[in-house]
């Protein structure tokens, strides 16, 4: 099996994905990004939000999905609607590359390992 295999996983977790990069924001996402993104300042504030945020939860704690928020709207802009989609997209192709990795170091000792 050739070197350059381990891109066809990725190349089809890209294709998959890519019609979401056209989709629009679902369930809580508008009210993250128009209300509760502005209420964190800091990175101490992702993992210890302050009080008294829009339709936030008492028990609502969700540390990296706050943290990629902040990071597209740096990235993006705060009225951005591609750039967390092509932020998830980067984020399957990843894990899709470690799963690959995994299966391979996984199955290393079984004969046809590669497919």
């Amino acid at each position: 099996m050739r070197r350059w295999t381990w891109l066809i996983p990725l190349f089809l977790a890209l294709i998959v994905h890519a019609p979401a990069l056209r989709g629009d924001f679902v369930w809580d996402d508008a009210i993250v990004t128009t209300r509760q993104v502005f209420a964190f300042k800091t990175f101490g504030d992702v993992l210890f939000p302050p009080e008294h945020i829009p339709q936030w939860g008492q028990n609502y704690y969700r540390p990296v999905i706050v943290a990629t928020y902040l990071l597209d709207q740096h990235l993006f802009g705060p009225n951005a609607k591609v750039g967390p989609h092509l932020t998830n997209l980067f984020l399957h192709v990843v894990v899709t590359l470690f799963v690959w990795l995994f299966a391979l170091q996984s199955l290393r000792n079984l004969p046809h390992r590669r497919w």
